[in-house]
């Protein structure tokens, strides 16, 4: 017993050491990345630690952009656009921008529309918080859709897109009943209609409007639609988020990056 209680010991002892020289070498390495990278100049900081990088992300993206039918459920295998290819028209919330976007004449491939519920009309309506209100009633809007045949009339193989970007819970759920009928009378073409929501809190976002859980299951349910789902943004602008990177390339590496513009080309 003692010789075995001997024998744990001293495999206990061993593995502690070879632990306390990997983390011994981890630093090492560590100091020596440090001492590498503290020897490069200002430009070759800035090549290593932001170009570079920049370039591999721009290069997989390009990849990743180029092959979005793999990723896309129902795209290309459905005689779909690639997202790419399609001509979109956003937040079209009222009676004018939908009827625009039906023109004859009219390139428009895809149409994303936003709903919120009004409270004066106890229906889900057209339009983007702050609004509360507007004339034009989800309802209303998916009708016009058919009565345009915008994705084709049932059986035939138009394949625009329709997103709708819900703003609340209390909008979305009362749309279940009248997005099924909508794909019933179009046929319910995969990957025609989306359906749209910021279910999570993001980076300084506010509290979502929705139950995530609740929100996917109701959506999965509805039919063959494309689920899109996000997360709430904070306030910070484009412009002040560019000014803190600046400050940090400044600091960081001395180097002076002023933000692109087209009077710049």
């Amino acid at each position: 017993m003692l010789a075995e209680r001997g024998a744990a010991e001293s495999d206990t002892k061993h593995i502690l050491k070879d632990e306390d020289t990997s983390e011994r070498g981890k630093d090492r390495d560590r100091a020596s990345f440090s001492r590498k990278l503290g020897s490069f100049s200002p430009r070759q900081k800035y090549l290593l630690l932001v170009a570079i990088p920049a370039v591999i992300l721009f290069i997989v993206f390009r990849s990743l952009s180029s092959r979005q039918s793999d990723f896309v459920p129902g795209f290309m295998s459905e005689g779909l656009l690639r997202p790419i290819e399609y001509e979109w028209a956003h937040a079209v919330n009222s009676h004018k921008l939908l009827q625009d976007a039906l023109l004859p004449t009219s390139k428009i491939t895809a149409i994303e529309a936003d709903i919120i519920f009004s409270e004066a009309k106890q229906q889900p309506v057209m339009g983007h918080p702050p609004t509360t209100d507007n004339d034009l009633t989800l309802k209303d809007f998916l009708d016009t859709l058919l009565s345009a045949e915008f994705q084709g009339a049932k059986g035939s193989a138009n394949k625009n897109i329709v997103k709708l970007d819900f703003k609340s819970e209390a909008a979305f759920e009362p749309s279940v009943s009248l997005i099924r009928d909508f794909l019933a009378k179009t046929g319910g073409a995969p990957s025609a209609v989306w359906v749209n929501a910021d279910i999570l809190a993001g980076p300084n976002g506010s509290q979502p409007l929705f139950n995530a859980s609740k929100f996917i299951q109701q959506a999965l349910e509805i039919g063959p639609v494309v689920l899109s789902v996000g997360w709430t943004t904070g306030g910070n602008s484009s412009e002040s988020l560019l000014r803190q990177i600046q400050r940090w390339v400044i600091a960081e590496l001395g180097i002076s990056v002023e933000p692109y513009t087209p009077a710049m080309v």
